[in-house]
């Protein structure tokens, strides 16, 4: 539940914000991972699971042709994914 609290907040900001803004506001997915709530034996390790978030607070933001920004999306894996 909270997951799609977060989903719909970053969404909805973006919206208000608009796509003109020089702010790429977007969520990442890291599904289970290794920690004391999951335990070992989660599907992903703390760095697979940091790897997506690592990467979206450091990338190169590449504008679209229009000059706007892709922003209010949900990435998994370095990809955009539906939600």
């Amino acid at each position: 539940m909270s997951k799609a609290a977060l989903n719909a907040m970053i969404k909805n900001l973006a919206a208000e914000v608009g796509p003109g803004a020089e702010a790429c506001l977007s969520t990442p997915c890291a599904r289970i991972t290794a920690a004391p709530t999951w335990g070992q034996d989660a599907p992903r390790s703390a760095d697979e699971g940091a790897d997506t978030i690592v990467w979206l607070a450091t990338r190169d933001v590449e504008p679209r042709p229009d000059g706007t920004i892709a922003t209010g999306l949900l990435w998994e894996d370095r990809h955009v994914v539906p939600w």
